[in-house]
C-alpha cells in the first residue's frame, strides 16, 4: 500500500512538472530541487522550484484518491482532504528556509542544465500547494469538489491553493511567465483586501478574469469594495465565447514561434561565436555559457502571450523575406518598457551574420535610447538547417554611440505597430522601411 501511494504521489508530481513546463517551459522548472540543511543532511525544498527573474515559486503537490461523489462526503471526508493541504502547505516552509541558509544554491533544470543562482537576488517568494483528487474524474462537474477561497498567507509568503485540474485549466489560457506571475499577484491582491468572495470557484473567476481584464483593473484600483463572480462563467466562455478562444488560437500561432526559440536556446552552449573584425563585444556575458543561455531565455521568457505574437510576427515575415531578398531585419519596441527586440534572418554565413546583428542592435540601441536590446539572428525561412546568434544591450556606452544612432536613424525611423487585444485585431502590416536588404 505505502508503495502504491508513492507511486501516486510522484505520478501526481509529474503531472504538475509537465503543466509548469508548459507555462514556463523547461527551463525555469526544476524538479524536487534540494538543499543542505546546517547539519549538512539534504532537504527537499519543493516537489517543483520555478526559478524565474526575480521570482521564486515553489509547488508541492498532494494527491489523494477519492470515490464518493461532493454529494455523499462527510465532515469526516472533507477533513481528510483538509489535512492533506495542510500538510502540503507546511512544506513550503522550506522554501525560505533553503533561501535562508544559502548565499547560493546550484540546480538542475528540467533539461538537466545546472543553474546556480544568487538567493539575495530573489525579491519574490510564492508558495503554490496543489491538490489532485484521483478518480473524481468520473464525477460529474457538479459532484467533483472545489477549492473555494484558496489563498492563504503562511511563513510570511503568499500560498495559493488550487486543484490539479484547475492549474491544468488556467495552464489553457494563461501559458507564459509573465502572464501566470500576473495572475497570481492579482488573485493574491483581491483576497489579501477581502474583495473576491471565498464563494467564488477558480474557473468562474479565471473566465471573468480572462473576458473582462478591465474589470479586474477597477476592482483593483479601489472603484468597487467586492466582488461576487455568479456561477456559471467559465460553461458560458467556454460555450458562447469559443469562436471568439478559437480567434484567439488562430491569432496566437506565430507568437510560438518565440516559444521555439526559447526551447532551442539551452544548445547554444558551449558554441564558441566567431571573433568580429574590428568589434570589441560590449555583451555583459560571452555567448555559449551557461550564464548567457540563461539571461537569453529569462529575456525572451519574460515577453508575454500578446507580446510574443507581435514578435513572432515580426520574424515569421522577416525569415519569409530574407528568402525572397537574402537579408531582413526589424525592430520590435515596447514603448512602454522601452525595450526593444531586433530580429535578423539571413542566408549568409554566421560570421557576417552575427556582425549584422551587432551592428544594427547597437544602432537601434542607440537612436532609441532604449533601455535594453535583445538582437536575435538566425537563418532565412527556407534554410535546411538553423542556428541562432544573439547579442544584448543594457547600460552600454559606446564611444560612437552619436554615429551609431545617426545610422540608426535611416535604418529605425520607423517601428512597426500592433494594434490587437487578445481576441481580436489585425497584425502589423509589412513596413518596408523596417526591412533592410543586403546587397
Amino acid at each position: 500500500m505505502g508503495k502504491e501511494k508513492h507511486e501516486q504521489g510522484v505520478k501526481s508530481e509529474n503531472i504538475v512538472h509537465q503543466i509548469c513546463e508548459k507555462i514556463f517551459l523547461s527551463d525555469f522548472v526544476v524538479p524536487n530541487p534540494k538543499y543542505k540543511k546546517s547539519n549538512n543532511q539534504e532537504k527537499e525544498i519543493a516537489d517543483t522550484l520555478i526559478l524565474f527573474d526575480t521570482h521564486l515559486i515553489g509547488l508541492q503537490t498532494k494527491s489523494k484518491t477519492e470515490t464518493k461523489k461532493i454529494s455523499e462526503k462527510n465532515d469526516a471526508d472533507i477533513g481528510r482532504i483538509l489535512k492533506q493541504i495542510a500538510s502540503g502547505v507546511k512544506q513550503l516552509k522550506s522554501i525560505k528556509a533553503a533561501i535562508k541558509a544559502h548565499e547560493k544554491l546550484t540546480v538542475k533544470n528540467k533539461i538537466n542544465i545546472e543553474i546556480t543562482f544568487n538567493t539575495n537576488t530573489v525579491q519574490n517568494i510564492t508558495g503554490i500547494m496543489i491538490l489532485d483528487l484521483l478518480g473524481e474524474e468520473q464525477f460529474d462537474d457538479n459532484e467533483k469538489t472545489e477549492i473555494l477561497g484558496g489563498f492563504e498567507r503562511h511563513f510570511g509568503i503568499p500560498v495559493h491553493i488550487f486543484l490539479r485540474s484547475d492549474l491544468e485549466l488556467i495552464s489553457t489560457e494563461i501559458d507564459t511567465p509573465t502572464d501566470f506571475i500576473q495572475y497570481l499577484e492579482k488573485r493574491e491582491k483581491l483576497y489579501d483586501r477581502g474583495i473576491l468572495m471565498p464563494t467564488v470557484s477558480e474557473r468562474d473567476f479565471l473566465a471573468v478574469y480572462k473576458l473582462q481584464p478591465e474589470l479586474i483593473e477597477e476592482i483593483l484600483s479601489g472603484k468597487a469594495d467586492g466582488v461576487a463572480i455568479a456561477e456559471g462563467h467559465w460553461d458560458m466562455y467556454t460555450t458562447k465565447y469559443q469562436e471568439l478562444r478559437n480567434e484567439r488560437t488562430k491569432l496566437n500561432h506565430e507568437s510560438y514561434f518565440v516559444d521555439h526559440i526559447i526551447r532551442e536556446m539551452h544548445k547554444t552552449i558551449g558554441y564558441e561565436p566567431p571573433e568580429l573584425k574590428g568589434i570589441h563585444p560590449r555583451n555583459d556575458i560571452k555567448q555559449g555559457t551557461v550564464e548567457n543561455y540563461f539571461k537569453w531565455v529569462t529575456t525572451l521568457s519574460k515577453l508575454n502571450r500578446l507580446e510574443r505574437r507581435a514578435v513572432g510576427n515580426v520574424l515569421y515575415r522577416n525569415l519569409k523575406k530574407a528568402d525572397e531578398t537574402g537579408f531582413s531585419s526589424a525592430l520590435y519596441r515596447n514603448t512602454d518598457t522601452n525595450k526593444g527586440i531586433f530580429i535578423l534572418a539571413s542566408n549568409r554565413n554566421r560570421r557576417e551574420r552575427l556582425n549584422a546583428l551587432y551592428q544594427l542592435s547597437a544602432m537601434a540601441y542607440c537612436y532609441h535610447n532604449l533601455n535594453e536590446i535583445a538582437g536575435i539572428a538566425t537563418d532565412n525561412l527556407s534554410a535546411s538547417g538553423r542556428s541562432y546568434d544573439f547579442v544584448f544591450f543594457k547600460d552600454v556606452d559606446f564611444e560612437d554611440r552619436r554615429e551609431l544612432a545617426a545610422a540608426g536613424k535611416a535604418n529605425f525611423a520607423s517601428v512597426k505597430h500592433f494594434n490587437f487585444n487578445e481576441y481580436t485585431g489585425e497584425l502589423a502590416k509589412e513596413n518596408d522601411a523596417n526591412s533592410k536588404k543586403k546587397n
